[in-house]
């Protein structure tokens, strides 16, 4: 069982432990080849849907909205979110009247997501561009391709970060690049997320730069194996392509994105929550270098991803200067 975290001032790193973020062997067996199966098919009809591996379970998203989530080793449970955090169903599927049933649930809860967003009556949420994000950047052409995002909503210590990827290595080429690829973490900032506060970037980055030092490495190592394993389940299963083959990851410090997405970073108003996050990194002494930035300024198109590539993104001194010249 996961240990309850302590409040941040007095986080322990020694006593932090999470469940592996990973199905069990008898859930991957039926997503793979059995009662569940039928779930991922269904899933890959849209590319705007989503399954994501938590701990000993999956989570189905649509456009970014959660729809449901599969848990248990047989009879499955399942549950199923309505239109709102009230409407949640449980069920299990013993039966295939019952995983038809939760298949027709599923059709109707996406039509129902569809219709609110393309008419307006639901906003685009945070989740719509990590979504959006994931799908652009799952390595479908490895061999252009230069970077791979395996998981979103990643539990690092006490920090909740929007995306864990893979970044090929410069001059390596082919889906061989990302055999042994650099480890990065991506912050998205969306319309709904706050700049500074307890969410904000400084703190974000900070607690990230703690994290990835904590008991000299461990937690960081900790991560770096369970994301090849999460990987290589993904691989398996269909939901990243089946020549990415990551057999480690480089042991040095990640990468920390900071992708701003429909919001102006040319902005005065972000001038001192990027300051802040510059000196609170130098302060926790983290790579400088392995900073970068991302302005993105096109919204998430229905059945489309937001790609990243090297090209797009900048370094402090860079982005300091695109800032400056938007101005």
């Amino acid at each position: 069982m996961p240990k309850k975290q302590a409040g941040k001032r007095a986080f322990d790193w020694r006593t932090y432990s999470k469940p592996s973020r990973l199905l069990t062997p008898p859930q991957e067996e039926a997503f793979a080849t059995g009662d569940l199966a039928c779930v991922l098919a269904w899933a890959a009809r849209d590319p705007r849907t989503r399954v994501e591996i938590r701990a000993r379970a999956a989570g189905i998203y649509h456009r970014g909205v959660s729809i449901a989530r599969v848990s248990g080793e047989g009879p499955f449970t399942t549950e199923l979110e309505g239109d709102s955090s009230a409407e949640q169903q449980r069920g299990t599927l013993e039966t295939s009247d019952a995983v038809g049933a939760f298949l027709d649930a599923l059709d109707a809860r996406r039509t129902s997501i569809d219709h609110a967003l393309d008419t307006g009556q639901t906003r685009r949420t945070h989740r719509s561009y990590l979504s959006a994000l994931a799908s652009g950047n799952l390595g479908v052409d490895l061999f252009a391709d230069e970077m791979v995002v395996v998981d979103s909503e990643y539990m690092t210590g006490k920090r909740k970060l929007d995306l864990v990827a893979l970044v090929r290595p410069v001059g390596v080429v082919g889906p061989g690049g990302f055999a042994n690829p650099s480890p990065a973490f991506i912050d998205v900032r969306s319309p709904e997320r706050p700049l500074s506060g307890g969410n904000g970037l400084a703190e974000t980055a900070a607690d990230l730069a703690e994290y990835s030092k904590a008991l000299s490495g461990q937690h960081r190592l900790h991560t770096q194996d369970e994301v090849v394993a999460l990987a290589a389940q993904k691989v398996r299963l269909g939901l990243l392509p089946a020549d990415l083959e990551v057999r480690s990851i480089a042991d040095e410090m990640p990468f920390f994105i900071v992708a701003f997405c429909e919001k102006d970073p040319t902005d005065p108003s972000c001038d001192s929550a990027i300051q802040e996050l510059h000196e609170r990194l130098v302060a926790k002494h983290f790579p400088v270098e392995r900073l970068r930035f991302l302005h993105l300024t096109a919204a998430p198109e229905d059945g489309e991803g937001l790609a990243i590539q090297a090209d797009d993104l900048s370094s402090y001194r860079e982005f300091k200067s695109y800032r400056k010249s938007g101005r």
